[in-house]
């Protein structure tokens, strides 16, 4: 979270999803979710200049392919190639932001394709 942005917790227990952003003035702003949280800055928020990337973290090499049938009911086959040994986390969200299902979630030692 940005230094200058707090936190203000509110009673929802929904998943994080954005429902407004609103400034009253150049210094006072709110990000409403529905996640339960609503973050207040009085100073305009702040830019993000720099991200620093752990390389280490970061694979070499990856395909996603898109599913087919796509749209798709009860079931859907999802195509990938892993080039690089490291823990992969592929996971199938809603359209609104919902975990429906985690595929992989391991270290893969190996060049894979499914």
């Amino acid at each position: 979270m940005v230094s200058n942005w707090q936190v203000q917790q509110t009673d929802t227990t929904h998943n994080n999803l954005i429902t407004s952003l609103s400034f009253v003035n150049d210094s006072l702003g709110w990000y409403c979710g529905t996640s339960g949280k609503i973050y207040k800055t009085t100073t305009g928020g702040q830019w993000l200049t720099a991200i620093e990337l752990n390389s280490s973290e970061m694979p070499e090499g990856f395909e996603l392919r898109q599913n087919y049938p796509n749209p798709f009911n009860s079931s859907t086959k999802i195509a990938f190639t892993i080039k690089d040994r490291g823990h992969y986390k592929l996971e199938v969200y809603s359209i609104l932001g919902k975990t429906l299902d985690v595929i992989i979630d391991r270290t893969i030692h190996r060049v894979i394709t499914r």
